[in-house]
């Protein structure tokens, strides 16, 4: 039972929220759960391991399971058939809740260097392999004119890139006094060099891992465990999320603030032709998921 924890207080908190009652629950409040999981993006596994984990917790329990109803039954299989896989099966991370990862207590340099790391990721739509790759020689800062006002900006070499074996530049403008990646890195840069003065060169990783005397770079498995560690911090669910969450989330929101496709395309550095950016950007509201038959139907062009 223990393997199932983690699905059954996700059970029981959505339970709460949506003022239902979990323990016994009405075959309605379990297919609604499940509609729930497949409208927020689950993976067909996570939701397969969450009804598991329902069915196993009423094993043990004097009460009629109701996993074992015809309507929670054909919720369950309407739930898997429309769920996302793979890749696309992560949740994307979404501004409001990288915000909140970002006003989370630093308490050492391990808590900078992650949410920094996190940080950059989502605002340059980059890979999780360019970003452990990066060494501080691969960032610059710059300083540009915007309407009659300066504005700094930060440029990312990627050297490690999945299908080009050039590089390429991504830049990365100035964002508000809550919200700005450039300032964040630079803090984050200066931090680590007081802080390892002498053993922090032009060569060494951005974002590292001490070994011995060594500075050394990340596995690309590691950022995936740092933001899930993050998310159950914020009160999320850690299994639907990983380092590509990342990417799907500042692509998602990007079209949702009216950034056309070709534009996010070229941001995330995916060619000119390619249809992958399509698995990135999720239309996570039911309002989205409606407004192109709503439109359609009304006959009238979106202002």
């Amino acid at each position: 039972m223990d393997a199932y924890a983690s699905s059954r207080k996700q059970f029981i908190s959505w339970c709460i929220a949506h003022n239902r009652i979990c323990f016994p629950a009405t075959a309605e409040t379990v297919a609604h759960y499940l509609r729930h999981m497949c409208e927020s993006g689950y993976a067909e596994s996570t939701i397969k391991g969450h009804f598991a984990a329902i069915k196993a917790q009423y094993a043990l329990l004097p009460y009629c399971d109701p996993t074992d109803s015809p309507l929670v039954q054909m919720a369950k299989e309407r739930a898997v058939a429309e769920a996302p896989q793979g890749k696309e099966g992560k949740y994307p991370l979404l501004r409001d809740d990288l915000l909140k990862i970002l006003q989370l207590p630093i308490n050492d340099w391990r808590d900078s260097r992650n949410s920094t790391m996190i940080l950059l990721q989502w605002i340059s739509m980059t890979r999780v392999g360019n970003i452990t790759a990066l060494k501080v020689e691969d960032v610059w800062f710059h300083t540009t004119t915007v309407n009659n006002s300066p504005c700094e900006y930060m440029v990312l070499r990627l050297r490690h890139l999945k299908n080009d074996k050039g590089e390429k530049l991504v830049y990365v403008g100035q964002g508000t006094d809550t919200f700005c990646a450039v300032k964040w890195v630079r803090a984050y840069l200066q931090a680590m060099k007081d802080l390892f003065r002498g053993s922090l060169t032009d060569s060494s990783p951005l974002f590292f891992k001490i070994e011995g005397n060594n500075l050394e770079h990340l596995s690309s498995k590691t950022p995936s465990s740092i933001l899930k560690e993050k998310v159950a911090r914020i009160g999320l669910d850690p299994t639907i999320y990983a380092s590509h969450s990342n990417r799907i989330g500042s692509a998602t929101e990007a079209a949702r603030l009216g950034m056309k496709l070709y534009a996010i395309r070229r941001q995330g550095l995916w060619s000119d032709k390619s249809t992958c950016v399509f698995k990135y950007v999720r239309d996570i509201s039911l309002e989205n998921k409606l407004a192109i038959t709503s439109v359609l139907q009304a006959g009238v062009k979106i202002a």
